[in-house]
């Protein structure tokens, strides 16, 4: 009799032991089903990926042209104080970084340069927005903060070391870290359809501008070319097909071809690219 009642008394046990089994609640499944959705990888479409980062770009980048020496040129600047102001650029923002997220990466060649180019542009643009208001980029934490793209983590100097294995120095003058004396952006995305096209004419743009390069006499009475420091990183390394002289001789305007030393240096320009420093420079250059 009492082997009987301890095979029941374990039975029992074991029959209640499944009563306080965990059961998730329906916000705990939904939540579930969010993360799993989010965590998919979505197929990239460049003709409609972009449209989050154009619709920031169309609210808050405008262009501000300039002459120098005969030379039209522009000058961009962000709306940050619009862009941080507003829940609906902040949402906005947020999908594309959830399309970052998720996406895989496109394979053509042209196609991955205008995407990290993109990438790297709307990124800073972010970060910016989130730590509004700033007096310079300094806060933005290039090579510690990661973003998820593609389900990996990057960081802002690892997006500029895979742009710049692609060994294009074109690269370098369509960059923007949230500087006014960076070059300006492009106030679209890039597109792989066109990218030489687009290359091409940022480049010229924005060698135009004379706090990336402008001539002047040295002490030694030589026309000097003084130089950004985003040329520092031009090297035979970084683009062995081609040296920084004849680079410079195919996409400076003509006023400016006539150098005999080069000079890269720091700019004195720290403001960030927002429309109040941005009108702060115009002034400068235009009392030069």
């Amino acid at each position: 009799m009492i082997k009987v009642y301890f095979l029941v008394l374990v039975f029992s046990l074991g029959s209640c032991s499944s009563l306080f089994q965990f059961k998730p609640s329906a916000k705990q499944a939904f939540k579930a089903r969010l993360a799993r959705a989010r965590s998919a990888k979505i197929k990239f479409n460049e003709k409609t990926f972009w449209d989050d980062y154009n619709a920031v770009l169309k609210a808050s980048a405008k262009a501000c042209y300039l002459k120098n020496s005969d030379q039209v040129f522009y000058l961009s600047y962000i709306n940050y104080k619009k862009l941080s102001s507003k829940k609906s650029f902040q949402k906005i923002i947020n999908s594309q970084l959830s399309k970052l997220a998720r996406t895989k990466t496109p394979h053509e060649t042209s196609s991955q340069i205008a995407f990290w180019i993109n990438t790297y542009n709307f990124l800073v643009i972010s970060e910016i927005v989130h730590n509004y208001p700033l007096r310079s980029n300094k806060a933005i934490r290039f090579k510690s903060k990661k973003y998820l793209i593609s389900g990996k983590h990057y960081s802002l100097q690892e997006i500029y070391e895979i742009l710049m294995s692609y060994k294009d120095p074109r690269i370098l003058l369509v960059l923007n870290s949230g500087r006014v004396a960076d070059p300006s952006l492009k106030l679209k995305s890039f597109s792989s359809t066109n990218l030489s096209v687009e290359l091409d004419r940022q480049v010229k743009n924005n060698l135009k501008n004379p706090v990336i390069a402008s001539v002047e006499k040295n002490i030694l009475n030589e026309d000097q070319l003084n130089l950004s420091e985003i040329f520092k990183d031009f090297n035979d390394k970084k683009f062995p097909s081609i040296k920084l002289e004849d680079f410079l001789k195919a996409n400076l305007a003509e006023h400016l071809r006539d150098f005999q030393k080069i000079k890269v240096s720091k700019s004195v320009y720290e403001g960030i690219n927002s429309k109040r420093e941005t009108i702060k420079l115009i002034r400068i250059l235009e009392s030069m």
